[in-house]
């Protein structure tokens, strides 16, 4: 399981990674807080600091998955819609 996340979205991510004892990792932007990345950890999920955004973390998450036949990323925000009453 490949995540981007500022946090939440891959602390989630990564417990649900730890009681099915799969791998997770989760790509944070370099503005996650430490407590984020210690908790992260916490449920053994590799952590992984790339960019200063989230569309940043969320391409390197996507570098890996081009790389990797049996892993998935899992998009938390679309971010092709930056207004979402104006998406539909």
């Amino acid at each position: 399981m490949v995540i981007a996340s500022g946090g939440n979205a891959g602390l989630a991510a990564a417990c649900a990674a730890k009681v099915l004892q799969v791998k997770c990792t989760v790509f944070l932007p370099d503005g996650a807080t430490q407590h984020t990345r210690e908790a992260l950890l916490r449920q053994n999920a590799e952590v992984l600091v790339c960019g200063r955004h989230h569309a940043e973390a969320l391409q390197a998450a996507q570098s890996v998955v081009d790389r990797e036949p049996n892993a998935s990323v899992h998009v938390v925000y679309n971010l092709s819609a930056p207004d979402q009453e104006t998406a539909e």
